[in-house]
């Protein structure tokens, strides 16, 4: 049997109604304390794949209203291409507002699409069953129609814990596997694209390794290989133009 908890201001855990031990992953989430002053994640692949490295700003801002973590996504063209800002309750992490951005050839912004968050649940801080599930979903136009609509749906849940060598230690992770759905609206038709993506959060640190897998069984692999002050990642930009 299936129970909803509503966790307030918006977290949604949906889950078995069995009685397990509560597991407390907020040391294992963005240690948003730390990230006053804003810390760069570079993020490498690994394993069999071979595709270029991201960047992700993430810098945590408190105010009356609450606290935030607010996260960019720089591309490897150091492109900012993608902003999230989320809301850190006591429960978990609420998403609240999501925006993708595109590029001309020459490398200026040519295209800004705020997306509307219509599930918002990005992490809860306990979990409770082996069944239970976060919910989030985001809607967006499509960068060359603004009549065309696209979703991107995730369902995540919380599975074991265990340990990951990064930054050159080993660390004490929670692992979570996420089932993740993208529908591109093609003039009325829907085509979806589904992947399973498993992901290590470790204490400290956040997310550390991920390993997505697209439906037609093609694999991409990162993982959090160093950390540095945003001017580095400006730096290192500069020197590649």
């Amino acid at each position: 049997m299936k129970v909803v908890w509503g966790l307030c201001l918006g977290v949604l855990l949906v889950g078995s109604c069995q009685k397990d031990v509560t597991r407390d992953i907020r040391p294992f989430y963005y240690p948003v304390e730390q990230l006053g002053e804003g810390l760069v994640y570079e993020y490498q692949t690994v394993g069999e794949t071979n595709l270029a490295p991201y960047y992700k700003y993430y810098i945590s801002v408190q105010n009356d209203t609450g606290t935030f973590l607010v996260s960019n996504y720089y591309d490897h063209l150091y492109r900012n291409t993608q902003f999230s800002l989320e809301e850190i309750i006591p429960e978990g992490a609420v998403l609240k507002d999501y925006h993708f951005m595109d590029y001309d050839s020459l490398g200026n912004l040519s295209k800004k699409i705020i997306a509307d968050v219509k599930a918002s649940s990005l992490m809860a801080f306990e979990w409770t069953g082996e069944e239970g599930y976060l919910a989030s979903e985001i809607e967006f136009k499509d960068f060359n129609d603004s009549l065309l609509l696209n979703t991107l749906s995730r369902k995540r849940s919380y599975l074991k814990d265990t340990t990951y060598s990064v930054l050159g230690k080993e660390r004490d992770c929670v692992v979570f596997s996420v089932d993740e759905v993208i529908a591109y609206n093609n003039q009325g038709e829907y085509l979806e694209y589904d992947s399973k993506i498993l992901e290590f959060y470790a204490e400290g640190l956040g997310l550390v390794y991920f390993k997505k897998t697209i439906q037609n069984n093609l694999e991409q692999a990162f993982e959090l290989s160093n950390q540095y002050p945003i001017d580095t990642l400006i730096n290192r930009a500069d020197l590649d133009k």
